[in-house]
């Protein structure tokens, strides 16, 4: 019983921890995942389908388009303000 009750808590103690040491190779977790983000993601699609839902195909289309202009728009200035803050 011992051991095994050892051997949880080594267990534990691995998986808590890895991810703090995981944090230190990157400027932090969210850093790491916003470079593995997909831009086209579900909540997107699902914001896209309500926003073109009724909609004929011509409206559809200009629509999605100038969402995803903006949603570029919004990505490049969290890029642009990210690279400002690395280098003060």
């Amino acid at each position: 019983m011992k051991r095994s009750l050892v051997i949880v808590l080594i267990f534990i103690a691995g998986v808590v921890t890895v991810p703090a040491f995981a944090a230190r190779n990157f400027d932090g977790a969210s850093a790491n995942a916003i470079a593995r983000a997909n831009n086209e993601n579900i909540f997107h699609k699902i914001g896209d389908w309500f926003a073109t839902a009724g909609r004929s195909p011509r409206e559809q289309q200009a629509i999605l388009a100038e969402r995803k202009m903006n949603r570029s728009v919004v990505r490049t200035r969290e890029d642009v303000r990210r690279a400002q803050r690395k280098w003060k």
